[in-house]
């Protein structure tokens, strides 16, 4: 199993509120780096960033916002944006999801030319069922 602190350098955490925002950067095992307060607005979130870059370790972090939808959207929306780091991690998950369903879809179409060709055979890749493939009885269907 993975731990946290191979994967990030800080964790952030962030409570918000209505006009500011606390904010707590720490690192990997949890000890207190730095606390502040920020405002709700493009200043605010300004300030957290030159924060992180200033304080935390490393350039992986973990950002933890409570309440995205709330009076932390405009937070979420500014940690958000496209920074050379957030590109490269949303291209790599979207490389991911291609890679995924390329291999579903190579999966189906070997299923579907098995129950064609030689019905035997595709019993021998039910197994391949519990790992996220369809079960081919769903292909004839």
């Amino acid at each position: 199993m993975t731990m946290l602190a191979e994967v990030v350098d800080a964790v952030i955490g962030i409570d918000t509120h209505r006009d500011s925002h606390e904010v707590e950067i720490a690192d990997p095992a949890g000890k207190a780096i730095e606390t502040l307060r920020i405002g709700n607005d493009s200043a605010g979130f300004a300030q957290l960033l030159d924060a992180i870059a200033k304080v935390a370790p490393g350039p992986r972090v973990a950002v933890c916002i409570e309440g995205t939808r709330g009076y932390g959207i405009g937070l979420a929306r500014a940690l958000a944006a496209d920074r050379p780091a957030t590109v490269t991690l949303r291209q790599a998950c979207r490389a991911r999801k291609d890679l995924v369903r390329h291999r579903v879809a190579v999966g189906n179409q070997l299923r579907a030319h098995l129950l064609c060709a030689f019905p035997a055979a595709a019993g021998l890749f039910s197994k391949l069922q519990a790992a996220g493939g369809p079960a081919c009885a769903t292909l004839s269907s």
